[in-house]
């Protein structure tokens, strides 16, 4: 996650205008929470629940990232819960 230091991490997109292909594409930038992520575009793994992918995570006036992960739920998985 080194390049993720001198990346660009200006103008991160909203949280709520994300989409599953920001998530599995390198460099999305967004913000959520106080913090900003940058994304990497590498899966991690994926299962019954949905697929994993690594990120850095950036807080307010932080310069080093943090490794951190997202996931993206199956809505199959979701509806389920709705429904138990």
């Amino acid at each position: 996650m080194a390049d993720s230091k001198t990346t660009d991490w200006a103008n991160p997109k909203k949280f709520s205008d994300l989409s599953t292909c920001d998530l599995e594409t390198a460099g999305t930038v967004f913000s959520h929470s106080g913090h900003t992520y940058r994304t990497t575009g590498k899966k991690l793994g994926h299962g019954g629940m949905g697929s994993v992918y690594l990120m850095a995570r950036r807080g307010p006036g932080e310069t080093i990232p943090q490794p951190v992960v997202g996931k993206i739920f199956h809505p199959d998985y979701l509806l389920q819960l709705k429904t138990d």
